[in-house]
């Protein structure tokens, strides 16, 4: 008879979304991964596959769990440029307390395997696809209501935040200075008034 698995599934893939997060998929070893995990190298391969599918899979996982707090912000009642502000504002506050400068899992993915893996890269565009899908809505809400300004097509506005957000955590992790990201905020914002 086959032992049943001996840990959380959900719980192990958390800890290797953390790892590949901090050190990136060429910097994790196998060995790494099964020492975090805490579960044996064959549970690992016989539970998620081979490295490069639990990289997926790890990434999968954070891109959920991003878009679903995004999504539900941008649809939830109330001012969309305190919601834009919101954003921006959390994403300099992780910077400032993320002692190891990991950023964003999903940017660190684009920067690192997407021109070295297909499914990577589609996770990648469906990330975009979704996050630029839902701030066009919001901000066509926003120019309906007079909020948000009307010079620029929404689409073209989601597509520049999305960009903004993006470059915010990639340059935080560099300098994660609170006055020098504020700087990059007040002038995203603008765009929008």
């Amino acid at each position: 008879m086959a032992r049943s698995k001996e840990f959380d599934k959900d719980e192990v893939l958390q800890k290797a979304m953390n790892v590949f997060w901090t050190h990136g998929y060429e910097a994790t070893s196998m060995q790494v991964l099964v020492d975090a995990m805490g579960i044996k190298r064959q549970s690992l391969y016989d539970t998620f596959g081979d490295k490069q599918s639990l990289y997926r899979l790890a990434l999968d996982r954070y891109r959920l769990e991003q878009e679903n707090i995004l999504l539900a912000l941008l649809a939830a009642p109330g001012s969309v440029r305190k919601k834009l502000e919101k954003v921006l504002y959390q994403a300099i506050d992780e910077a400032i307390t993320d002692e190891t400068r990991r950023g964003c899992f999903m940017n660190n993915a684009m920067t690192e395997m997407v021109s070295q893996d297909e499914k990577t890269a589609e996770q990648a565009f469906q990330h975009m696809s979704t996050v630029e899908h839902a701030l066009e809505i919001a901000l066509t809400r926003g120019q309906k209501s007079g909020e948000i300004s009307g010079k620029h097509d929404a689409r073209a506005l989601a597509r520049y935040f999305f960009n903004a957000l993006n470059g915010l955590h990639v340059v935080s992790k560099t300098n994660p200075d609170k006055t020098f990201l504020e700087d990059i905020v007040k002038v995203t914002l603008e765009a929008f008034i």
